[in-house]
């Protein structure tokens, strides 16, 4: 079950570039408008999961936790995240709300400028990335699969990106397509310690609406 869940959001956000294709082509909404209306129309549904789990919190216990401690309906791990451990909650939260904006920004703009598909890929080199900075950091390699699934990729991404080397415009969507990937590759590890610290439904109802705020400025200049 777990693993079908999986495969029906991976679909879905493959089908988020097409969407976002039909938005430009049928309803001339530019990228940034349709990126900031993704988060506000997504922010009231978090909003309400958000308030169901808090209806549902546990009954307060006689021993009160710690001022700086989050409240106990929040809290999924006992431990304190190593990385970044010295933000606060709130900070994480907008942290990772700024990264996912910028992701959305340029990942908008990549589908505006290049194929639907070329962009969709480029996005989501974002755990490439992420081991890549692992490898980097630590000192320890990837395993040998790993090294063939990423000479793979590389492959199809430079079949598929070559062809616009004569074309100024796909290009740079392609170059904003990357770009977006290191965005939401800060962004997963922004969402991964402040997971540690929030449950699922708070923290993405949090991160939608604080996106959504990053967002609407730019949506607003881009009339």
């Amino acid at each position: 079950m777990d693993f079908l869940i999986l495969l029906l959001g991976g679909a879905v956000l493959g089908l988020a570039g097409v969407f976002v294709r039909l938005a430009d082509t049928t309803a001339s909404l530019g990228p940034f408008a349709s990126a900031f209306w993704r988060m506000a129309v997504a922010a009231p549904f978090l909003l309400a999961w958000a308030a169901v789990e808090w209806s549902r919190r546990p009954a307060p216990q006689p021993a009160t936790p710690p001022a700086s401690a989050p409240p106990q309906w929040f809290s999924t791990r006992s431990t304190t995240p190593a990385l970044l451990a010295h933000w606060p909650t709130w900070g994480l939260a907008l942290f990772a709300a700024a990264m996912f904006a910028l992701d959305l920004v340029f990942f908008h703009l990549a589908v505006t400028w290049t194929a639907v598909g070329n962009a969709t890929l480029e996005s989501n080199f974002a755990p490439v990335l992420i081991t890549l900075a692992f490898w980097i950091i630590t000192r320890n390699a990837p395993r040998p699969v790993f090294l063939g699934g990423l000479a793979a990729a590389l492959g199809g991404a430079a079949l598929m990106i070559g062809p616009n080397f004569g074309h100024s415009r796909a290009l740079l969507g392609d170059a904003s397509g990357l770009v977006s990937a290191v965005f939401y590759a800060v962004y997963q590890v922004g969402i991964q310690q402040a997971r540690q610290r929030l449950s699922t439904a708070p923290l993405m109802a949090a991160v939608t609406v604080l996106a959504a705020v990053v967002l609407w400025p730019l949506a607003l200049a881009e009339g």
